[in-house]
């Protein structure tokens, strides 16, 4: 029989190994964002709208460049298919302008992208 001290210690190391296996299932790289969106995309608005977001931050992690300011301040949906994802710079706000697509399966395909600026 074991004591109750190592059971203890066996019941927190079996705690922190699933909870780690929790966190780190819902951090999500751009590869993980774009395999997630075709799995629950076509179930409710609600997901729709959470594919739709990893699908533009995916993106903005790929191809935007400027990495100073302060962030992503806002992703705004203008339509049913268009977002504005706004990005703090100094002394403007870069706009992301993205129309998105979901198509049968549920997968989400951005069909045109524009940027602009707006300064303070």
């Amino acid at each position: 029989m074991k004591s109750p001290k190592s059971t203890g210690v066996v019941a927190i190391v079996a705690v922190l190994v699933v909870g780690s296996f929790l966190v780190a299932s819902c951090l999500l790289t751009v590869g993980e964002a774009d395999a997630q969106q075709s799995r629950t995309c076509v179930m409710n608005p609600i997901q729709q709208s959470i594919c739709i977001y990893q699908a533009i931050l995916a993106d903005v992690a790929k191809t935007y460049t400027l990495r100073g300011g302060g962030g992503i301040s806002s992703i705004v949906q203008n339509s049913t298919t268009t977002f504005t994802v706004q990005i703090a710079q100094e002394g403007r706000k870069d706009l992301l302008n993205y129309t998105v697509k979901i198509g049968s399966g549920g997968k989400v395909e951005i069909v045109d992208k524009t940027q602009s600026a707006q300064t303070y």
